[in-house]
């Protein structure tokens, strides 16, 4: 991996997604200003078959904000001829790209082009890039500059950057998308409370960090398989192999450890209700807030393991196996109701309703188990149905909003890869991410485009989102978390 790259990956802001659209000689439909070409001798082709996927930008492009002289946007080009070069686009919306430089190696190379003027509206723009007798058409996004609700929101998020040598990072971005921080930590679940960020990475520490600057405040080595991410007044939860392990929030001191007779695995993440502490493999355990053993029980038509998020209203907690959803009175350990979804993996609880994925979208009365629609989804995945104000957002080949009481589809987005990572609702924003590409971010109610982080190039340094995003307000200190996490929504 280029340090150069990687740089201006990890500190810019990705306010635009960038797309080589096509690649063409003599390709001139898009009226790029050929009298502006001069002095050129390096010849390009676009490193991509049809489609080039967003790589980095420099500076905020938004509609109405003049770009400064750092203002840039890069992509990956073929170098077919070495050489000077030296382009300036026409002007679109109004700014122009322009670049000037040299190629002394063949191959792929990173082309920068600096933005001038202030660009008028939020739409995608797309510019004819000439170097040589080489064309490529490079659609640049603006967005808009009037969402409300961002100004003092940082958005959490782990990938992998970069093939075969793979990095992990955590991002820390303003709400807008600029880069604040990022850290060389992998993590898929975190836990935010006062400003501080609290995360499991791939070296199996747990750690603590200033969400504001990216500086560690202490770190536990802990020296064992950690997965999920719980905290509850002033401790941290998080399953191990075959059991829970405790640890101070504030120093990070280990505390106590629960382990099972079975030596199962413990799949989902600890949640913590009426002062006990759930979780499940092929049982159900309830724990007191000191680690001890409260009861335990097995759903009596229940013979395999327990594979969805545990999920509580009041006293009611619905757990899923390989067929079953189940509700579970935790007062009197009955099992009100069971419903046949198929495998699923998440299910989430809104005015009375139970939203479970598993063969397809059911929703369900709550109390009853009774089927109220269902929803056919063309895949199944690991992600979590998200509800805000009477819309359900799922993810999988497709991101769909879909109406909470009847089930009908309001919007979906076509996306190539399957998603595993849950979407996350802050505001009227939706985040979500794709696998291979990043992070992106729409408004809930019509899907447009707001601002996206991540690229996908299969030669050179992609990111690969590994978490479902968090977003933490700094002034009210609210946290907006997506079901897959045990914390509190």
């Amino acid at each position: 991996m280029k340090q150069g790259l990687l740089k201006k990956i990890l500190t810019g802001s990705l306010f635009a997604a960038i797309l080589c659209v096509s690649c063409n000689k003599d390709d001139d439909s898009l009226n790029s200003s050929d009298d502006k070409k001069t002095n050129t001798t390096a010849e390009i082709q676009c490193n991509c078959n049809d489609v080039c996927e967003p790589e980095t930008t420099v500076g905020s492009f938004k509609e109405g904000e003049a770009f400064d002289q750092n203002s840039a946007v890069s992509f990956t080009v073929n170098v077919t001829k070495i050489g000077d070069y030296k382009l300036h686009t026409e002007v679109i919306n109004g700014y122009s790209l322009k670049a000037e430089g040299s190629f002394s190696e063949l191959g792929a190379q990173t082309l920068q082009l600096y933005a001038e003027g202030t660009p008028v509206a939020q739409q995608t723009d797309y510019f004819n890039i000439n170097i040589g007798e080489s064309n490529c058409s490079l659609a640049v996004d603006i967005a808009s500059s009037k969402f409300l609700g961002l100004d003092n929101k940082i958005v959490i998020f782990s990938g992998l950057l970069g093939f075969p040598d793979e990095l992990g990072l955590t991002f820390a971005m303003d709400g807008y998308g600029k880069s604040l921080w990022s850290e060389t930590y992998l993590s898929e679940s975190y836990a935010i409370e006062d400003d501080i960020l609290y995360l499991i990475t791939e070296e199996e520490k747990i750690s603590a960090l200033n969400i504001l600057t990216g500086e560690a405040i202490w770190k536990n080595e802990n020296h064992q398989y950690l997965q999920g991410l719980t905290l509850a007044e002033g401790v941290l939860y998080s399953n191990i192999n075959n059991g829970i392990k405790a640890f101070d929030a504030e120093t990070g001191n280990f505390l106590w450890e629960f382990s099972t007779e079975s030596n199962n695995y413990i799949n989902p993440i600890p949640v913590v209700n009426n002062n006990q502490i759930y979780l499940g493999d092929d049982k159900v355990y309830a724990l007191n807030l000191d680690g001890t053993l409260s009861w335990e029980m097995t759903p009596p038509n229940s013979s395999s393991f327990i594979f969805s998020s545990l999920t509580f209203d009041g006293d009611m907690l619905y757990v899923s196996d390989e067929e079953n959803l189940y509700a579970i009175n935790t007062i009197n350990k009955n099992v009100v109701w069971e419903y046949n979804t198929g495998r699923s993996y998440a299910s989430t609880v809104s005015n009375g309703k139970i939203y479970a994925r598993g063969n397809a979208l059911y929703c369900l009365d709550s109390q009853t188990g009774e089927l109220i629609w269902s929803n056919p989804l063309p895949v199944k995945n690991y992600s979590w149905p998200t509800v805000s104000e009477g819309v359900v957002y799922v993810t999988d080949r497709y991101t769909k909003a879909i109406d909470a009481e009847t089930g009908t589809e309001m919007w979906s987005i076509a996306e190539g890869s399957d998603k595993i990572c849950s979407p996350t609702v802050c505001e009227n924003l939706l985040f979500y991410c794709e696998v291979g590409s990043g992070l992106r971010v729409v408004k809930k109610d019509d899907a447009s485009y707001v601002w996206s982080y991540g690229r996908k190039d299969y030669n050179r340094e992609y990111l690969t989102l590994q978490s479902s995003p968090v977003v933490y307000d700094t002034q009210t200190k609210e946290v907006y978390y997506p079901v897959v996490s045990g914390n509190k929504q």
